[in-house]
């Protein structure tokens, strides 16, 4: 993970990340912020589900699909499907630890 943004504090946190393929990221949402996922390399689902947890969506991120837009109080993850994934996350800042996100 590399953040462009200059510290915690900036009103704007862009970050590139490279996902291997064996990080499973919890399931989540951003309650207050919605966020952007910009594909650049790699496969990559974006997955959308229910308060349940149960699976409702999954979005794709790949050369043909390259964008997707997650209102806030959406609840979901990212799974790298090929070897790594690469791409930039965009979310408003600052970064409140205890308000950002919640876990389902």
């Amino acid at each position: 993970r590399i953040c462009f943004n200059s510290s915690a504090k900036s009103n704007l946190h862009q970050m590139l990340i490279v996902q291997p393929s064996n990080i499973k990221n919890p399931i989540k949402q951003h309650p207050i912020k919605d966020k952007s996922y910009i594909f650049l390399r790699g496969k990559e689902d974006i997955n959308i589900f229910n308060k349940s947890g149960k699976l409702i969506k999954k979005i794709r991120l790949d050369s043909k699909n390259p964008l997707v837009w997650l209102p806030k109080k959406t609840w979901h993850n990212n799974i790298s499907i090929s070897k790594y994934a690469i791409h930039i996350e965009t979310i408003s800042g600052p970064f409140l630890r205890k308000k950002d996100r919640i876990y389902l």
